[in-house]
């Protein structure tokens, strides 16, 4: 079975958003999680959750009546993500980018194109590798854990601690993925290995009982 990201997209989501980004940007559209097939049948509370992303913009279906719960993230798609729950600067008018591989006039990728340009003036990443973005793939967990910690503001903090010794990680990832563990910002897998370079999904299935309380600690400690 694939393993799936844990501990960050939707318990940290509403820590990480400012209330500012979601009183400005909620609407009042109906589309809500109960339009989606694959959220009906979650609990109240997550429902909630998936409620304020949706009415916010953060997230929407990958299609008419699904909202893609177990559906692997694109670096695309993460752009939009990252730029809107950190509130960074995005000028939605951008149709040049930085990346040659990204292009305004993409049916599939050019709306990304100012969110990856603010993801990168705010130092999230450079890119996959010089001058390129790569949109279409996978953001991996320990991408993830890498991209969250500079929006944090945490990355000095990151790269003074001892790296992980885990296989599983990238050697460029491994202070990144020790910080969030030691935060409890991302937890290990039941093997204890990171599964740095499994793909992350939509979905959240937390391994600890009340992460949020970790979560919301480390960001209001930041």
């Amino acid at each position: 079975m694939k393993k799936k990201v844990v501990g960050v997209l939707m318990t940290l989501l509403l820590c990480f958003i400012s209330a500012d980004y979601l009183a400005n940007h909620a609407t009042s559209a109906t589309k809500t999680s109960a339009k989606f097939t694959d959220l009906k049948d979650l609990d109240e509370i997550t429902k909630a959750k998936f409620d304020a992303m949706i009415s916010a913009g953060v997230f929407d279906g990958v299609s008419e009546g699904t909202f893609g719960l177990n559906e692997e993230m694109n670096r695309a798609q993460f752009a939009k993500v990252a730029a809107l729950i950190f509130n960074l600067e995005v000028d939605t008018d951008l149709e040049t980018s930085s990346f040659s591989d990204v292009k305004a006039d993409d049916p599939a990728y050019g709306y990304a194109v100012p969110y990856i340009e603010a993801v990168k003036a705010a130092g999230i990443t450079d890119g996959y590798r010089e001058g390129i973005y790569d949109p279409s793939g996978k953001v991996t967990k320990e991408q993830l854990a890498t991209f969250l910690i500079r929006g944090l503001g945490k990355e000095k903090e990151a790269t003074a601690t001892l790296g992980v010794d885990d296989p599983t990680v990238s050697n460029w990832a491994k202070e990144y993925v020790a910080y969030a563990i030691e935060k409890n910002l991302m937890p290990t897998e039941d093997d204890g290995t990171f599964g740095g370079k499994d793909a992350a999904t939509r979905n959240h299935r937390p391994h600890q009982q009340n992460p949020q309380s970790h979560s919301l600690r480390f960001c209001l400690e930041s």
